[in-house]
């Protein structure tokens, strides 16, 4: 009897033990599965936001990269993960600072990116890694930048129109009067003939000049109508390849979207391409490669042209001046072209970015709204 009782509670014992043990099995597999939600859910958050997110342990290596960030970077994360992040970030060097703004290569593009740091830390408080959060900036950097050239080069277009004025009329009559006194026979000596000619070539010369810094200062009214933009710009190409600025060692790459409708004065749209493509050749010396790109841009609804170069670039000194009347890098130039080109742009409610490196070519991108705001 007391072995049949033994034998009983020893059944009973194994099998409530049996039945705790399932129940602690059913509720870790429980565990496990809401981890993985958990886990999933985390993963999908930090997937879904706009802003590129890199995580880091305590060696600051990199262990998660988003998908935002592998877009910004232009790197996917694999080859991303266990590479210090010191290597996308120089400035950072475990630096203690929260928020700044670092230079980050992307291919042939310079972005500026907005980082924001903070510490990672476990539920005891331990710090094991590094939380990094960034934003692409460049086109912010770039219209603010374009906002404190365009009031730069207001101010100093208001004070500098009304002297050209003054300074054009005498000189015409200067101008004339020399030409009347040598069309009189008054020059007997061959000597002061030549001087007077010169005086004549040189008073012309500063005549174009006003009227170009005047056509920059108080341009005429934009005669806005309905154009098809890619066929100002294939006029243009052609007129501009068959005139003496052309230079035949340069090759030309096209690539032009047709149907690009803009509200425009094609006269002015004429210009500014004429004047990127003479300032493009001068800047490969006859030499090299110029690529004119059009396209539309669905999600901003504008059109988009670009004229780039691979002469001789420009340093970001240069990048930042280069709008300003009367600033050139060039011997010959009067500083007025890329001027008039930015104030037209200006007129059209459009923007024109730079990107140029020494040594590397020169990128211009014009973007022009494809309907007429209110009010313009």
């Amino acid at each position: 009897l007391l072995a049949l009782v033994s034998f009983i509670l020893a059944g009973y014992v194994i099998g409530f033990l049996w039945e705790e043990s399932a129940s602690r099995s059913r509720e870790l597999q429980r565990s496990r599965e809401d981890y993985r939600r958990l886990e999933a859910y985390s993963r999908y958050v930090l997937e879904s936001i706009s802003s590129g997110l890199i995580t880091t342990d305590r060696d600051d290596r990199i262990t998660f990269v988003n998908k935002a960030a592998e877009r910004i970077l232009g790197v996917r994360e694999h080859v991303l993960l266990g590479r210090p992040v010191s290597q996308l970030f120089p400035k950072f060097e475990g630096t203690a600072k929260e928020r700044l703004e670092v230079t980050y290569r992307r291919g042939q593009e310079d972005l500026v990116l907005g980082l924001s740091i903070s510490t990672l830390k476990d539920h005891r408080g331990r710090r094991v890694g590094r939380i990094f959060i960034f934003q692409d900036l460049t086109r912010w950097k770039e219209m603010e930048e374009q906002m404190k050239r365009t009031e730069k080069l207001a101010a100093v277009g208001q004070l500098a129109a009304g002297l050209a004025h003054e300074i054009r009329n005498p000189m015409a009559s200067i101008s004339g009067a020399i030409q009347l006194f040598k069309d009189e026979g008054g020059f007997d000596n061959p000597n002061t003939e030549r001087l007077m000619n010169i005086i004549i070539t040189e008073s012309n010369r500063l005549n174009r000049l006003i009227s170009d810094f005047l056509l920059y200062a108080q341009p005429p009214k934009a005669r806005r109508e309905r154009v098809d933009l890619a066929k100002v710009v294939k006029d243009t190409l052609e007129l501009f390849f068959h005139s003496p600025e052309y230079r035949h060692g340069i090759e030309l790459i096209e690539r032009i979207e047709d149907g690009v409708m803009v509200p425009c004065d094609p006269q002015q749209i004429q210009q500014v391409l004429w004047n990127l493509l003479l300032n493009a050749v001068e800047a490969m010396d006859g030499k090299g490669t110029l690529r004119v790109e059009l396209s539309k841009d669905s999600e901003t609804e504008s059109a988009v042209l670009r004229v780039e170069d691979t002469g001789v670039g420009m340093s970001q000194e240069e990048v930042e001046r280069i709008f300003e009347p009367f600033f050139t890098t060039k011997e010959r130039g009067t500083g007025l072209g890329l001027s008039i080109v930015h104030k037209i742009i200006e007129l059209h409610h459009g923007s024109i970015a730079v990107r140029s490196r020494k040594g590397e070519g020169s990128v211009f991108t014009i973007t022009l709204p494809l309907r007429t705001s209110k009010g313009s």
